[in-house]
């Protein structure tokens, strides 16, 4: 089976090549070169810059048969990109569109290009507009919410690699880092500053976009990050779509320090229990949160919650299991 889908997020495309690739041993391709702009068929945005930064075939791209194979470092493998000269002499089996814009071209290529395909929407945020008239089959890694009877859905989390973010055993205990984007840009920044004046005595690191210790561009370099720090600063006023670093703390047993209303309805907001996987800043005024944050940074009460943390992450989320649900939902597309 040959899976064509359109990349704007690369840890959810990495989750794409996990199910498509390494489960099921399908085929995995994806949009490149200007010709699908061109054509119509790319519409995530019409600003040249973001054209050229996703469609632009790069220098080192290696022509194979058929297709080119790009190298991508965060994960540290090979996508494999298509042309729509080459699309057009693929069997391709299955659409993807992760995005809105790509809807109605995806859903016109396929009824022009490939009539036998089938077109499936990922929906990866819970606000997400959806098509339902023409998107017959969602793949949606959000909390379950009602659809149309006629529609085919599975619910599901996206998935990444257990063994980059396992848990391991804290070693450290006043340490707090932020690993979002852009934490400057944020409307919680102030809230940032203000916690780290009043814990001097804890090692703060800001990674990201904006951050004052750089970019960390690698998955193998988040986990690294993950693993040594003992609490993980999270304060997304938007909150996420899925929320792969969210869900990378849970993974590796790093409670994360937040304010819970953001992901109410959402995910992982299922895994965020206050004072026992993670510290809810509204529930408390800053001096009491102050005061937490040091008791829990004992070493006996952090381990504790470093586990519990993990625990919940184990018991609410299993890939295998929703992998079987996925196989059922790709059974019947329609």
């Amino acid at each position: 089976m040959k899976v064509l889908a359109d990349l704007h997020q690369d840890d959810l495309y990495y989750s794409l090549f996990l199910l498509f690739v390494k489960r099921l041993g399908w085929e995995l391709y994806r949009p490149v070169g200007f010709d699908w702009h061109a054509a119509g068929y790319w519409k995530y945005s019409e600003n040249l810059q973001t054209v050229e930064q996703y469609l632009r075939l790069p220098d080192d791209a290696i022509l194979k048969d058929g297709y080119y194979e790009i190298y991508e470092k965060k994960h540290n493998y090979f996508h494999k990109a298509i042309t729509f000269e080459q699309f057009k002499h693929l069997d391709i089996d299955i659409v993807v569109a992760s995005v809105n814009q790509h809807e109605q071209p995806y859903f016109d290529l396929i009824q022009k290009h490939k009539p036998r395909a089938k077109l499936i929407r990922q929906v990866g945020n819970i606000h997400d507009n959806v098509d339902t008239n023409i998107c017959k089959n969602l793949l949606a890694s959000i909390a379950p919410i009602d659809y149309p009877p006629d529609i085919n859905v599975v619910f599901y989390h996206q998935e990444f690699e257990p063994t980059t973010f396992k848990f391991l055993p804290p070693k450290n205990y006043k340490t707090i880092t932020n690993l979002m984007n852009c934490l400057p840009d944020s409307q919680d920044f102030a809230v940032w500053k203000q916690y780290k004046c009043l814990l001097p005595e804890y090692d703060w690191k800001m990674y990201g976009i904006l951050g004052d210790d750089g970019i960390i561009g690698t998955e193998a370099g988040v986990a690294e990050a993950l693993h040594k720090t003992s609490f993980t600063w999270h304060l997304k006023a938007q909150a996420d779509g899925f929320g792969h670093v969210i869900h990378n703390a849970f993974a590796t047993g790093r409670p994360p320090i937040v304010k819970a209303s953001y992901y109410r309805g959402q995910l992982a907001g299922a895994l965020m229990i206050d004072t026992v996987t993670c510290i809810d800043l509204e529930k408390r005024n800053i001096e009491d949160n102050i005061r937490l944050i040091r008791a829990c940074s004992r070493p006996e009460v952090f381990k504790r919650m470093s586990e519990n943390a993990h625990r919940i992450f184990v018991e609410a989320i299993n890939y295998d299991e929703q992998f079987e649900e996925i196989k059922g939902f790709l059974e019947k597309l329609k």
